[in-house]
């Protein structure tokens, strides 16, 4: 038996398969090693996995996370697998590849991550040969569900809102505005505090305030990623995320501004992940 995991910053996915396919599903809460610690991942969602495996022999794990940018990290994730499964051969990826394997295969495209975080790259059809976004919440992630919520409460702050907006972003909140910014800088998880706004964003997204906000927020990333990359306009450009997915109208305007060609939108990749091994799996003829 085989363990495919999608680890996000809001949450993991993992797939138990085997050459005839999926055999099982479960859910753990996100890892992300740049913002949690070695002892966070193995005493919360890499606990929860001996119940989730029981007695399930695996033979292979192929994970696919966020943070896993540089080799001490990479090495870090294999340890703390290791330690779960000290039998099974490991495979540790960066999410973006598996982003770019999961919507491209072996083709070659452009895949966009559009989750509590974003980034972007060029794909050869085996590698991925560039990027271009990223750096995190506090540098970039530009159209994230992170950047969405963050740029709301900017705007509150700024009294760039309606006064019945910020009454929807309290009552949200169950705090006022200014406890809510209090909470921004105390919060253990800032990225994960402000993503959590999204929900509300996307439950009035029929406004026409936060509709352009999100729509301003995507065009943004675009600019900084997509039309950074040589022939942009002749390739086909994939969306990989939960706020591509929720909010894939007002993505699809906002490509249509560059006339860009959308390809495939997928919300969560560890199914197609799977399907990227099932095949690679079978004998080369």
């Amino acid at each position: 038996m085989y363990l495919l995991a999608d680890g996000g910053a809001t949450k993991t996915d993992w797939l138990l398969f085997d050459k005839k396919g999926i055999r099982s599903r479960s859910k753990t809460s996100g890892i992300n090693l740049i913002v949690q610690s070695e002892v966070e991942v193995r005493t919360g969602p890499f606990k929860e996995l001996p119940a989730l495996i029981g007695n399930t022999k695996i033979e292979q794990v192929y994970y696919y996370g966020a943070g896993l940018r540089t080799g001490d990290k990479v090495e870090a994730m294999q340890e703390l697998l290791k330690e779960v499964f000290p039998n099974a051969q490991l495979f540790v990826y960066h999410d973006l590849l598996g982003a770019a394997r999961a919507a491209c295969g072996h083709k070659q495209g452009i895949t966009c991550i559009l989750g509590t975080g974003s980034n972007s790259c060029w794909y050869d059809g085996g590698n991925v040969v560039s990027e271009a976004g990223g750096h995190g919440y506090v540098l970039g992630d530009e159209g994230s569900g992170t950047d969405l919520g963050k740029t709301l409460i900017k705007m509150a702050l700024d009294h760039e809102l309606h006064k019945e907006i910020i009454q929807q972003i309290e009552a949200h909140a169950g705090k006022s505005l200014f406890e809510i910014r209090n909470e921004a800088y105390s919060h253990p998880k800032p990225n994960y505090y402000f993503a959590s706004f999204s929900h509300l964003i996307a439950a009035n997204i029929h406004n026409p305030v936060y509709y352009g906000l999100v729509l301003g927020r995507f065009v943004n990333f675009l600019g900084k990623t997509v039309l950074r990359y040589y022939g942009y306009a002749d390739k086909n450009l994939h969306f990989v995320g939960s706020v591509a997915g929720i909010y894939e109208k007002v993505l699809r305007e906002a490509c249509g501004y560059f006339d860009l060609k959308i390809g495939k939108v997928i919300p969560a990749p560890a199914e197609a992940l799977v399907a990227y091994h099932l095949e690679e799996m079978k004998p080369k003829t």
